[in-house]
């Protein structure tokens, strides 16, 4: 007969090794989580911007003609918070290298009237950070040679050193045209053991079309005529082709003709545009939302950013003569840009969808493109 003893070492090894078994389980789970944990938080963002939109589409009971973003408050909404959070939490641990005190290469595309000065200005003088600004195809041409060569030393110093890259407009190679480039840097900076992040801006068409305006024609004298030159311009999915072929045929305020070649991308050139960026760009935001969602984004890995100090750039002065509003449009004008901005539309709200953002939760289920 088993002494009292006996019996509770039994016990107390069983106990033991079933805690051990427990932890491994659990330890193996995480481990699970942590290799694919871009696609758990994605799978999270996507289900709670679901549920969110889903109730408000129940509300509407369809009543907007036009697929439309709702925005929400960061500071009211509970939505907001948890969904800033979770892009946050869903991009930095998306890295196959996590950032640590090391190099960091970042590649910014910047398309114009989106908030890239914004950027610029906040981050080309900080410590630590290195900003390459590609104006032109030649400045682009100097940059790539220093980053190639930057990413082929053998070591890094531990100072957390940053090259923070602007692809601006001017000549410069569209995002189709360097996509395949970005990818190369992501490889061989993951190779380094090199923290990478790459990213662009968008924003809502109608106040992308009047930025413009009031840029080229009103600041820097271009073209005018008031609301009859606006609407005679050539606002055909301008974002969309940017990203697609670059200046060239962007920023001249061409306008509109009923020539082919004015019409602008097609939905398939649209759709293919939109799959690149999921598959390269670590992040795309709305401008609207910059400082609540990309400055957080790249606090992460620039942590000297001062969040108090930041400053949003605004090239056009406010009080100038001639600026234009969307306040000013009819319903007739409103309903002809809609039409000739489709495509820049459904691309706005496929980026919240699909990216997440603390100011838009939601996005029309018809913003979708019939290609892959």
């Amino acid at each position: 007969m088993l002494s009292r003893v006996t019996i509770w070492v039994a016990m107390f090894i069983v106990a033991v090794w079933v805690i051990i078994e427990n932890y491994l389980i659990i330890y193996q789970d995480e481990v699970s989580l942590d290799d694919d944990m871009h696609y758990v938080n994605k799978t999270r963002q996507r289900q709670g911007l679901e549920d969110v939109c889903q109730r408000q589409r129940e509300d509407e009971n369809g009543k907007s003609k036009y697929p439309t973003l709702t925005s929400t408050s960061s500071h009211t909404s509970s939505f907001s918070s948890i969904q800033n959070a979770t892009v946050i939490e869903s991009i930095t641990q998306s890295q196959s290298v996590r950032p640590r005190f090391n190099a960091t290469l970042i590649v910014f595309f910047h398309v114009p009237k989106t908030g890239g000065t914004s950027i610029q200005n906040n981050f080309n003088k900080l410590q630590g950070v290195n900003y390459h600004f590609a104006s032109g195809r030649g400045r682009y041409n100097q940059i790539k040679k220093s980053i190639d060569k930057w990413l082929q030393q053998t070591s890094h110093s531990s100072d957390n050193e940053v090259e923070f890259v602007e692809i601006h407009a001017g000549s410069c190679p569209s995002f189709m045209q360097l996509h395949q480039q970005v990818a190369s840097w992501r490889k061989a900076a993951e190779a380094k053991g090199i923290n990478f992040f790459s990213f662009t801006l968008v924003r809502e068409p109608i106040s992308f079309a009047f930025s413009v305006y009031n840029d080229l024609c009103v600041m820097r004298g271009q073209c005018g005529g008031g609301l009859n030159a606006f609407m005679e311009m050539d606002w055909v999915n301008k974002q969309t082709q940017f990203l697609n072929t670059g200046w060239s045929k962007f920023y001249q305020g061409r306008r509109r003709s009923n020539r082919t070649e004015d019409m602008g991308p097609s939905e398939s050139e649209a759709a293919l545009l939109f799959t690149k960026m999921k598959s390269i760009l670590d992040w795309v935001g709305p401008s609207e939302c910059l400082v609540n969602d990309t400055i957080p984004l790249l606090k992460y890995y620039i942590p000297s950013i001062d969040f108090d100090n930041f400053s949003s750039s605004n090239v056009v002065k406010k009080d100038l003569d001639g600026i234009l509003y969307k306040s000013m449009l009819s319903h007739n004008e409103l309903d002809y840009l809609h039409s000739i901005m489709r495509l820049d539309t459904m691309l706005y709200q496929n980026v919240v969808n699909h990216y997440g953002s603390s100011c838009f939760a939601c996005a029309s289920p018809v913003s979708s493109f019939s290609g892959p």
